[in-house]
């Protein structure tokens, strides 16, 4: 029955590079995937730049908003995404956790987070941009 998401959901390759956040108040976020320093083959996502919407609700360059990324399947990889819980009243992060996601490529080359089995109603949209790109924005 489900026969088609092969094909819209079968993109290739390697998720290390930078991601840029798309379509949610988040956007402009900004993180380089490279390999965790702790000797396994998982990724992490580090954050290289901040949208005015993060800095104010408690996000830092350099925080590690992706960790523990392996491939679960083709195009698709499993990982933990830090999430944080911004108290406004008195401007502080209050709890932080992880979040565990799927994350599927799909043909166009966009990202999808989801957190149900199949990448159709993502929670983030993410698409790939190249280090020129990302730092042109950060200035």
């Amino acid at each position: 029955m489900l026969d088609f998401i092969p094909f819209l959901f079968s993109g290739e390759g390697s998720l290390e590079g930078r991601w840029e956040r798309v379509g949610d108040r988040f956007a402009g976020c900004v993180i380089e995937v490279e390999p965790e320093k702790n000797g396994t083959q998982n990724l992490r996502g580090r954050i290289v730049h901040l949208p005015p919407s993060m800095a104010t609700a408690g996000w830092i360059v350099g925080d590690i908003k992706w960790q523990s990324i392996q491939p679960a399947a083709k195009g698709t990889w499993k990982l933990d995404d830090l999430r944080k819980h911004f108290e406004t009243q008195t401007g502080r992060v209050i709890k932080m956790d992880f979040q565990p996601y799927r994350a599927t490529l799909g043909l166009g080359g966009l990202l999808r987070l989801h957190s149900g089995p199949l990448p159709f109603f993502p929670e983030q949209n993410w698409k790939r941009v190249e280090p020129e790109e990302s730092d042109a924005t950060a200035s």
